[in-house]
């Protein structure tokens, strides 16, 4: 700080200074003053009151204080309020006692670290956690100069001393001639001896780390450090000490150190001998089965940490001393897929070692082991469950399948094969295809399991799969396609059309029949093309017995009907089944007048006046009286009593709803008008010359809105002679007070 050489301070008696950063604080008896640095001269801040009078003070951060009396030592606490001046602090007394021999002289503080003070009074020496509130007397000698971060700069007569923060080692000693005094500033450490000035200035901190060739000395002073790339140094030193404490035979503590820093495993493989670590070696050489059950811990660790680090968009996480990225796995040298296959083939290895039940739980979830390995050695431990499930997790179904159909024939258990095909999806149906051959020759039902049953049978292509059954059992196709129909709603044309075909194919004429109720309900409710199935009636009914006619000819007449042919029904049921009353319900079904008069066509060729009575006694039609009387005129009145009254009853009525029907829209045409008037008794002309109602200027072309009255109109941006201010209306008031014109 610069002072004014004429700035006076009112200081009396005072015991200790303390300068931090801005911040100057004076120690006077039991008196502490704060000041700060402001506009060119110092200006007190705050003052505290202590039971007893302070020796020294050190401020260790902007709201910390450590204040020491003769016989204590005090942890003051202070914040600053919005004008930042110190609020009032909270003085909490540091149990020392443990530590410091009574009424010592000397007295200094250092801080260092993030949570440590070093107490000295005299030749005493504590450590105070700030966090914590412990005490902890050390053994260090020498008086503490000052901290270059890690390391405390200690001067004990004539040398100079450097210390590390957490186990207070003596790592560099210099000796220099007479010592007077010294000052650490940053990096630097400045002696100034009887003779001479000598500046010692501190290495980076790689060069530091690099010249230690202890690894734990190492690894505890990188943890006291702060530098960018700390974490990746750590882990390298970590995992080289890991690797003596492997080969020194500490096993859980070399693992334990792999595991936490993310070792790569072909670093930890690489510790093992062949028969682990390569999957082609055949040595067989005793290993240490403790090791080995460690190994497993680690490989499956590192496996869910890949997999779950593999997941993450980012490809980074958290772990124990850093960030965890794909790099720290790979390195250099390797890619994903190589580490993938190595952790898995090496775990493989080892289940098959020392615990070969673990093996299903290996290969039967996704997995990345080395197949050749897996085959071989399943195959050897006649372990045949476990090697399909590792051909199936692999997408190796050609191989399983082989397999299995081996199997099958050997031990007459086709069921085997039917299985695994039930397991595979739609993109796997050349392959199902295929296999299924062999099945459905030893037994048509497996057909049903294998295309119908098996939980993927949504995901088959339907047409490739109707194609197949076509080649091997018409029984298998028309049941496959009744489940796409009917289980699974298909709804394409072909497929309907060919489940009809074959059951005409598998039709029996029998009207109590199964396969004649299920055509004839198919043929009411089915998506088929009309004229194909046309066709077929057309080439099934030349070459059917003449005791099957009859039925097949109703058949037909459905899908006439969907085709609109209602002519050629009627011609059926009058011509061909002589069904007269069929006819007759199916005019009543479909009725319209062209189709009405066409029947009585069709009766009076036949002379058949009994049909056409009945006909006219039991049929609605909207056809004129006069045009039927005119075309059956043979007919007598006393005959036609029936439908004449019939008739009568339903023009009448029919005139009574016209006439009704009239009446109301009469009613609705008045309502209307009288709305329309309304709203015309609402409106008003604007011209050149309407005054607006508010400032009685002309409205013009101006933005205007109703009046108070309903009639009159003022300017929008008028205020109102009431409010004295423009009242904002919402469109749903707007409409309701001026009849919905907006």
């Amino acid at each position: 700080m610069t002072l004014d050489e004429q700035e006076r301070l009112p200081f009396k008696d005072v015991s200790s200074l303390n300068v931090y950063k801005d911040t100057l604080t004076v120690a006077m008896r039991n008196t502490i003053v704060v000041y700060t640095y402001l506009y060119n001269h110092l200006e007190m801040m705050a003052q505290w009151k202590f039971p007893e009078n302070i020796t020294y003070i050190k401020s260790i951060s902007p709201t910390l204080t450590i204040v020491a009396s003769k016989t204590n030592f005090y942890k003051v606490e202070h914040a600053s309020d919005a004008d930042g001046k110190p609020s009032s602090p909270n003085i909490e007394l540091i149990d020392w006692k443990a530590g410091f021999t009574l009424r010592s002289q000397f007295i200094n503080v250092t801080a260092y670290g993030e949570d440590h003070v070093l107490l000295t009074r005299g030749s005493s020496k504590c450590i105070y956690s700030r966090s914590q509130g412990t005490i902890t007397p050390v053994s260090l000698s020498g008086t503490v100069t000052g901290t270059i971060d890690p390391f405390l700069v200690v001067t004990t007569g004539n040398h100079i001393h450097i210390h590390d923060f957490e186990k207070l080692v003596d790592w560099q000693e210099f000796k220099l001639n007479k010592i007077q005094l010294t000052d650490v500033t940053e990096k630097l450490v400045t002696v100034i001896t009887r003779d001479e000035v000598t500046i010692l200035s501190l290495l980076d901190e790689k060069e530091i780390i690099d010249s230690i060739k202890d690894l734990e000395s190492s690894i505890s002073l990188v943890r006291q450090m702060s530098y960018d790339g700390k974490a990746e140094k750590l882990r390298e030193l970590e995992i080289a000490h890991a690797t003596q404490l492997f080969q020194m035979g500490q096993y859980p503590l070399a693992i334990q150190i792999f595991t936490d820093f993310c070792a790569s495993p072909f670093e930890v493989v690489s510790l093992y001998p062949p028969s682990i670590r390569d999957p082609e070696s055949t040595e067989e050489l005793e290993i240490d089965e403790k090791a080995v059950r460690l190994l497993t811990h680690f490989l499956t660790d590192t496996r869910r940490k890949l997999n779950k680090l593999l997941n993450e968009p980012s490809h980074e996480l958290p772990y124990h001393e850093g960030i965890l990225t794909l790099d720290l796995f790979t390195g250099p040298n390797h890619t994903v897929e190589q580490i993938q296959t190595a952790i898995d083939t090496t775990l493989f290895k080892c289940y098959t070692l020392i615990n070969p039940g673990l093996i299903g739980s290996l290969i039967r979830v996704e997995n990345h082991c080395d197949p050749q390995l897996v085959v071989k050695t399943l195959k050897e431990r006649n372990s045949m469950n476990e090697l399909i499930d590792f051909y199936f997790k692999r997408g190796m179904h050609t191989e399983a399948l082989n397999l299995l159909v081996e199997l099958a024939k050997a031990s007459d258990a086709p069921e085997l094969v039917v299985r695994y095909l039930h397991r595979l999806k739609g993109d796997q149906l050349p392959l199902i295809i295929d296999f299924s051959k062999w099945l459905i020759s030893e037994d048509e039902g497996y057909g049903i399991k294998i295309f119908i049953d098996s939980p993927y049978s949504d995901t088959f292509d339907r047409f490739k799969v109707m194609k197949f059954l076509q080649t091997q059992s018409d029984n298998l196709e028309r049941m496959f396609l009744e489940f796409i129909i009917f289980e699974l709603h298909e709804t394409a044309t072909t497929f309907h059309t060919r489940l009809c075909e074959l059951y005409m194919i598998q039709l029996d004429t029998n009207p109590e029949s199964i396969q004649f109720k299920k055509l004839h309900s198919f043929l009411q409710t089915g998506r088929y093309d009309n004229k194909t199935i046309l066709s077929k009636f057309t080439k099934l009914i030349s070459s059917s017995p003449e005791e099957a006619l009859q039925h097949l000819l109703v058949l037909k007449t459905i899908t006439l009907s969907r085709m609109g042919k209602h002519t050629d029904v009627l011609h059926i049921f009058v011509d061909e089944i002589h069904d007269p009353y069929s006819a007759i319900k199916y005019v009543q079904d479909h009725n319209t007048q062209s189709l009405f008069l066409s029947l009585i066509d069709m009766f009076q060729s036949q002379d058949d006046q009994k049909s056409i009575l009945h006909l006219l006694s039991t049929t609605a039609t909207t056809t004129p009286l006069f045009t039927i009387l005119d075309i059956i005129p043979q007919f007598k009145v006393v005959d036609l009593q029936t439908y004449l009254i019939k008739s009568l009853r339903v023009q009448h009525k029919r005139h009574v709803l016209k006439n009704l029907e009239k009446s109301l829209l009469e009613v609705q045409r008045v309502v209307k008008t009288d709305r329309i008037g309304e709203l015309e008794a609402k409106k008003c002309i604007i011209d050149d010359d309407t005054l607006c109602e508010v400032c009685r200027t002309k409205i013009k072309g101006s933005v205007f809105v109703w009046g108070k009255d309903g009639k009159t109109v003022r300017h929008f941006g008028c205020k109102m002679k009431e409010t004295k201010k423009l009242k904002s209306l919402t469109l749903k008031e707007f409409n309701e007070r001026h009849g919905g014109l907006v």
